[in-house]
């Protein structure tokens, strides 16, 4: 799977544990695999916002937003 560059730094903010992280890595590979796209920051940051759901957490825009997008300022992909 092509993995394009991530911004580690701000994804270790996040503080989640393993089994959430290996959670996380399947579903932006699989949403990857669907768009028929490598796996990108947005990505990463909407199966994290879809995790924080899951878990019942709080979920602050700020934090899942990204410039990487078409050049504009964007959210990550999607509400569930």
């Amino acid at each position: 799977m092509p993995l394009a560059d991530l911004d580690y730094d701000r994804l270790s903010r996040f503080h989640l544990a393993g089994g959430h992280i290996h959670s996380i890595a399947l579903n932006a590979a699989f949403m990857a695999a669907d768009a028929d796209t490598e796996v990108s920051l947005p990505l990463v940051l909407e199966a994290v916002r879809r995790e924080f759901v899951k878990l019942e957490r709080p979920v602050n825009p700020a934090e899942f937003k990204t410039d990487s997008i078409n050049g504009a300022s964007h959210h990550a992909l999607s509400e569930v």
